[in-house]
C-alpha cells in the first residue's frame, strides 16, 4: 500500500509542470509602477493606473505564458541600463521586459519578434514651462537652435534627433537625471513617451516637464525583448516568447495593451 501511494504521488509530480523560476532585471521606480497596478487589480478596480512601460512587463509575462513557460519571477533591482545590459552580456540574467530598438547589440542578444512596430512610437518633447522660446516653436526644423538630452542607451531617440539636424545632444545615465540636467544644467528639453496623466505633464522629485504643443517626434524603429546569448536558459526563453508574442499579436492583445496605456493613440 505504502509502495503504491508513493508512485502515484509521484507520477502526480511527473504530470505538473513545475514553475520556472525566472529573475529578471527591473528598476525600483518600475517594480513599484507594477506592483501598483497588480493591488489596483486586486481590489477590483476596472481600469488600473497603466503606462507604457508597466504594459511592456503585462505582454512580456503573457507572451511566455502563452508560450508554454510557467514562471515565477524574481525582480532584480538594477540603477540603469549599462548594469542590466552588463547582467544579460555575462548571462548572469537571461532575458528582460524592457524592450530596445532593432538591431541593437545584435552581436550580444537575441531579440524577439518585434513588439511595437516602426512608425508607432511616438514621442513628445518636454521641457520646462518657463522655457518660454521653447514653448513657443511650432515646427520641429525650429528645434535645431536648441539642445537636449537623452538616456544614453536611447539610441533610436538620439539617430532620431540627428536625422533632424539636432546636434546638440547630451547623453546621461539614467532617466532621473534628465530631469537634473533639464532643471539645473540648463539643457532645454528631451523626448518622452506619451504619459498617461490627464495633463500630459512629467515629473520627478519636483521637477515638472510639460510638451511643446502641437510637436510630436515619430521613432522609425522597431522595439523588441532580448536575450541574452550566453544563458544556459536562452533558446527555452526565445522560443516560448515568439510562441507566445505570435499568439498575442493575432488576438490584437498588444494594440489592447497599449491602449489601455495610452500609447497606441490615433490622435495626440
Amino acid at each position: 500500500m505504502k509502495i503504491s501511494l508513493l508512485l502515484a504521488l509521484l507520477l502526480i509530480s511527473l504530470t505538473v509542470p513545475a514553475k520556472f523560476l525566472l529573475e529578471i532585471p527591473i528598476t525600483q521606480k518600475l517594480l513599484s509602477q507594477y506592483q501598483g497596478y497588480q493591488h489596483q487589480l486586486a481590489n477590483g478596480v476596472s481600469q488600473p493606473f497603466l503606462n507604457r512601460h508597466v504594459a511592456d512587463l503585462l505582454i512580456f509575462q503573457e507572451a511566455l505564458r502563452l508560450g508554454g513557460l510557467t514562471a515565477e519571477y524574481h525582480f532584480k533591482i538594477v540603477p540603469n541600463l549599462r548594469r542590466e545590459f552588463a547582467l544579460l552580456k555575462s548571462g548572469s540574467l537571461v532575458t528582460s521586459p524592457r524592450l530596445i530598438t532593432n538591431g541593437m547589440f545584435a552581436d550580444q542578444f537575441h531579440q524577439s519578434a518585434a513588439i511595437i512596430k516602426p512608425g508607432e512610437f511616438k514621442k513628445l518633447i518636454y521641457g520646462l514651462s518657463s522655457n518660454k522660446a521653447l514653448m513657443s516653436v511650432t515646427k520641429i526644423d525650429e528645434l535645431k537652435k536648441f539642445s537636449a538630452v537623452l538616456v544614453d542607451g536611447w539610441v533610436s531617440d538620439q539617430n532620431k534627433l540627428k536625422k533632424l539636424g539636432i546636434s546638440n545632444i547630451t547623453t546621461t545615465y539614467n532617466y532621473p537625471s534628465i530631469f537634473k540636467l533639464i532643471k539645473f544644467r540648463n539643457i532645454d528639453f528631451t523626448l518622452l513617451d506619451l504619459p498617461s496623466s490627464n495633463d500630459l505633464s512629467e515629473g520627478y522629485e519636483g521637477i515638472k516637464l510639460i510638451p511643446v504643443p502641437n510637436i510630436v517626434i515619430t521613432l522609425d524603429d522597431s522595439r523588441h525583448f532580448i536575450i541574452s546569448k550566453n544563458h544556459v536558459d536562452s533558446e527555452l526563453i526565445r522560443g516560448a516568447l515568439e510562441k507566445g508574442i505570435a499568439i498575442l499579436r493575432k488576438n490584437g492583445d498588444i494594440k489592447k495593451y497599449y491602449q489601455q496605456a495610452k500609447f497606441l493613440q490615433s490622435s495626440i
